[in-house]
């Protein structure tokens, strides 16, 4: 119909606008980059799982346990419309599947533990999570970077109970 189309479009490290117009109406839209979280994630590595454990009272044959199964569990993780998350997972402490809505409220319970009352948030390559268990507070920091995931973990603030891990991307 011969109307003039005007596109702008910016792209940064967060992401990209793009203003757009046309005859007299106009628009803009907003990308934001998040975190290629998706696939079958699988512990490669941990760092500081007997302090991390140890905080929550686990010690001993349990912790030795909790720590050696910590490599046969895997974590499959697809991105859903509406800004959830599905997770899977053979965990014997977690349910084999549940759903996390990106900025908002979740609670599940885990097995020995109890309820996990939590909210995560993400931004361009790493997502952050604060969960409530057994009256303590967990700050997680999971930082992806191609096919692996960097995660740590840390109680109540106290850098003695930090744990780190290593996922791999199958």
């Amino acid at each position: 119909d011969g109307k003039k189309w005007e596109f702008t479009i910016n792209f940064n490290d967060w992401g990209l606008s793009a203003s757009i117009k046309s005859g007299g109406v106009e628009a803009t839209e907003w990308y934001a980059r998040v975190p290629d979280i998706e696939g079958t994630w699988r512990m490669v590595s941990h760092c500081g799982m007997e302090n991390y454990l140890s905080a929550f009272g686990v010690t001993g044959e349990q912790a030795a346990e909790m720590m050696s199964g910590s490599y046969s569990e895997f974590f499959t993780l697809t991105r859903l419309s509406g800004g959830k998350i599905k997770y899977l997972t053979n965990s014997k402490q977690l349910p084999a599947e549940f759903l996390v809505k990106i900025g908002e409220t979740y609670s599940l319970e885990m097995v020995g533990f109890g309820t996990i009352e939590g909210v995560l948030t993400e931004l361009k390559d790493t997502i952050i999570q604060v969960m409530k268990l057994g009256g303590k507070t967990v700050k997680l920091t999971e930082k992806i970077s191609g096919d692996f995931m960097v995660s740590e973990y840390v109680v109540n603030g106290n850098r003695a109970s930090a744990m780190k891990t290593i996922m791999s991307r199958d």
